[in-house]
C-alpha cells in the first residue's frame, strides 16, 4: 500500500531538539557530540520557493505545502493543476494561515477518526 502525503509542514529550527532516542540514532553516528545549530541569519538563506518546487516535483499527491522558518515566518503554497501540469499558487499570509489550520484540523479528524474505529477492533 503507497502512502498519499496530500499536506505537508516543514517546521525549519535552529533550535536543538531533544528527543527520548539516541543521538547516535537521530543523528546518523556523529563522531562529535557538539550540537548542530544554524545561525539565524542562515536560515533566513533558506530558499522555501525552491524547497517547495522540489516537495511538488516528488510527491504526486501532494496538495498544500507549508514551510515554517521559526526565525523568519510561514509560507503556505496550494497546488494548482491545469492540463496535467502542476504549479504551486504562493497564498497571501492570512489566507495561508487559514489553510494550514483547515488541513490541520482535517488531518487530527481523519486519523482521530481512524483510530477510534481501530480501538473497536475494526
Amino acid at each position: 500500500m503507497a502512502s498519499r502525503v496530500e499536506y505537508l509542514h516543514l517546521l525549519l529550527t535552529n533550535i536543538q531538539w531533544h528527543l527520548d532516542l539516541g543521538r547516535d540514532e537521530l543523528l546518523g553516528l556523529r563522531d562529535t557530540d557538539e550540537p548542530v545549530e544554524a545561525d539565524s541569519e542562515v536560515m533566513q538563506l533558506i530558499d522555501v520557493e525552491a524547497l517547495a518546487c522540489t516537495i511538488l516535483q516528488l510527491c504526486l499527491s501532494i496538495r498544500t505545502i507549508a514551510i515554517t522558518v521559526l526565525s523568519v515566518g510561514s509560507s503556505v503554497w496550494e497546488i494548482d493543476t491545469v492540463g496535467g501540469i502542476r504549479s504551486l499558487v504562493k497564498l497571501e499570509p492570512y489566507c495561508g494561515r487559514h489553510v494550514m489550520e483547515e488541513e490541520e484540523r482535517r488531518c487530527i479528524d481523519e486519523w482521530g477518526g481512524r483510530a477510534r474505529v481501530r480501538g473497536r477492533g475494526g
